[in-house]
């Protein structure tokens, strides 16, 4: 469900966060969920939130937030962190919680999170459906900074996703004061985005998970191999799970009543685009495709 109105939802999640700061007896260790946006940052933060002693906190840092002004920022890849306002904002999360961010790839985030004691998840997803997530997104969200120019500029859904997959220049003009502060004055192309995120990809203390791994039958993938993926997260955050409690938790998470259920599905992109967009997307995005292990 999206909050439209900003004030409303900065009321109710200061309101969460200082509840989640006040809770030190679940165990385990911090959780930092990062991806891309709309890869699968709502999808693995709600299976989590189904684990025993485990927490969301609702916390999302942002990229604005921690980058050290001192440096320049053009693209994704000029991210550097602000060491001591990062270790603040990770001493706000306590062990047994989930938070998550989209911060490119960063050696110096990366060391600074393990000091931290943070288990790293990455997602990741196919570039297209990505593209397509993106795009419904910012056309459903009203206060989104690019709302009315997506609406506007563009006469349907194939030029919006094309302009959304290949860049846009000046964003910056079209925020108004009521939004908030962005780093990025241009939309870089979704493959320079992705690329910058790279990095995360095959670190050794970071468990990749697929969204497409996740989502189960009901979302087009399998269940057998939503069971195993979630058996690796809760290998890698510390959380045992018993057989009964990996049973309840598959059922949890595809419950249509559950607060936690997340209805998206793998590989949209090849029933919501038409022949001609999806060969144009595919062909500007072949090599990200690629590199994060999906087909062309």
């Amino acid at each position: 469900m999206f909050i439209q109105n900003i004030k409303l939802k900065k009321a109710l999640l200061g309101q969460y966060h200082l509840l989640s700061q006040a809770i030190f007896w679940l165990g385990g260790s911090p959780v930092m969920v990062i991806s891309l946006p709309k890869a699968g940052t709502h999808l693995i933060t709600s299976v989590l939130g189904c684990f025993p002693r485990v927490m969301l906190t609702h916390r999302h840092l942002r990229l604005p937030d921690i980058h050290d002004g001192s440096f320049p920022y053009s693209t994704p890849s000029d991210f550097r962190p602000d060491v001591a306002r990062l270790r603040t904002y990770l001493g706000q999360i306590r062990d047994g919680q989930v938070a998550s961010c989209h911060f490119p790839y960063s050696e110096l985030a990366a060391d600074v999170m393990r000091s931290a004691g943070m288990k790293i998840i990455f997602a990741i997803r196919d570039p297209r459906d990505i593209a397509i997530s993106q795009v419904n997104y910012i056309c459903k969200l009203e206060r989104h900074p690019l709302h009315q120019m997506l609406l506007t500029r563009y006469s349907d859904f194939d030029e919006r996703l094309l302009a959304c997959v290949k860049g846009i220049e000046g964003i910056d003009k079209f925020r108004n004061s009521h939004h908030l502060t962005f780093l990025d004055k241009d939309m870089p192309s979704l493959s320079v985005r992705a690329a910058a995120f790279l990095g995360w990809l095959g670190r050794p203390d970071v468990l990749t998970v697929r969204f497409e791994d996740l989502v189960g039958a009901r979302g087009g993938g399998d269940d057998s191999r939503k069971m195993t993926t979630i058996s690796e997260m809760a290998r890698h955050i510390g959380k045992s799970l018993s057989q009964p409690q990996l049973d309840e938790l598959m059922t949890r998470s595809a419950d249509t009543k559950s607060a936690t259920f997340f209805s998206g599905k793998a590989y949209s992109w090849k029933k919501t685009l038409n022949q001609e967009t999806a060969v144009l997307v595919t062909k500007e995005l072949q090599s990200t495709i690629k590199t994060y292990g999906y087909q062309v």
